[in-house]
């Protein structure tokens, strides 16, 4: 390997590292190479091997640049991360099967395509304060319908996260329709700097429920994330049983639900649940601003509710550690 090669691919370990410290998140070996950051952008196709890997790391361990345990690995003097993942781990579980139970629900509702945990849960790193983050992909030109069905169904189990109770229930914050699936459009500039946290966020996506054909085109609309992060591979519910699956009595009731509103009574509920929902939301003062930034954003094909959007500071802390770190 070439000095300049490898000193690129020492860099890439050390700024992921970097990265997952802010959450005080150790990764084990294949974590490391599904979420191994090229900070340039610059697509390459060349295939990191496990024990090149390995090799490295453990080069960087000689250097005392990191630690490991137990198979996982950590920045130098960072061993406490490695007891507080064992008890996120442990939080999490808990959490995982309240999410499985409502995409199980909301998956029979009509419009629903695709249904993700994503943020703190998909990584296995939230606290007994921690909530369910979800992420929807809606069918064309129903959002406001299916959102509308979505929310009275989580609030009636008594689940929705609302003003001051947050944990454990669930945060609906982000829907897109499936002509929205490319969402390169939403990341952010941050002076030359990619949007760290949000190519973070893509690639944890854990998708509980989705039609086999959305699912594919939506990580094919999103190639773009590969000219980042060169190993990565989309999350298998399958390999985790987590997977929710309609049967044939489920299938029939949504396909005949969905069959009358696609007629002229769908187009008009929608046109009202819009109306009524657009309403509510005039109110808050978020919506003001939306048309200047992504972190909230209003349409018929993204409904993204994330006020307080945090990738600038984690793109500052990310930058700190960086140099920080010795290597």
């Amino acid at each position: 390997m070439q000095a300049n090669s490898a000193q690129r691919f020492i860099k890439s370990i050390i700024a992921t590292f970097c990265y997952f410290d802010i959450f005080h998140h150790p990764l084990t070996l294949l974590e490391l190479k599904k979420y191994l950051i090229n900070l340039s952008g610059n697509a390459d196709s060349r295939i990191i091997s496990n024990k090149k890997l390995f090799n490295t790391l453990q080069y960087l361990r000689n250097k005392q640049v990191i630690q490991s345990k137990n198979g996982f690995y950590f920045l130098k003097n960072k061993k406490q991360n490695f007891s507080l993942r064992s008890l996120k781990h442990l939080y999490s579980q808990k959490l995982w099967k309240k999410a499985y139970f409502i995409s199980k629900v909301i998956s029979r509702l009509p419009f629903v395509r695709m249904i993700a945990v994503c943020n703190t849960l998909a990584m296995n790193n939230i606290t007994s304060k921690s909530d369910i983050d979800l992420f929807i992909i809606i069918k064309n030109d129903y959002i406001w319908t299916a959102r509308f069905f979505i929310t009275l169904a989580v609030s009636v189990l008594g689940l929705r996260r609302h003003k001051k109770k947050i944990a454990q229930r669930v945060c609906l914050s982000f829907y897109i329709t499936q002509r929205a699936m490319n969402l390169k459009k939403i990341t952010i500039n941050l002076q030359q700097m990619p949007d760290i946290y949000f190519i973070y966020w893509f690639a944890s996506l854990s998708p509980l429920f989705s039609e086999k054909e959305t699912q594919e085109n939506f990580f094919k609309k999103n190639i773009w994330i590969k000219n980042y992060l060169l190993n990565f591979y989309p999350y298998q519910p399958i390999l985790y049983r987590r997977k929710v699956k309609l049967g044939v009595f489920s299938k029939k009731i949504k396909t005949f639900l969905e069959s009358l509103l696609l007629k002229s009574l769908g187009q008009k509920l929608e046109k009202f649940l819009k109306e009524l929902q657009f309403r509510k939301m005039s109110k808050n003062y978020w919506s003001k601003e939306r048309e200047k930034n992504t972190d909230v954003i209003i349409s018929d094909n993204i409904l993204k509710f994330h006020e307080a959007d945090r990738r600038r500071e984690y793109r500052n802390r990310f930058l700190e550690k960086l140099k920080i770190v010795k290597f």
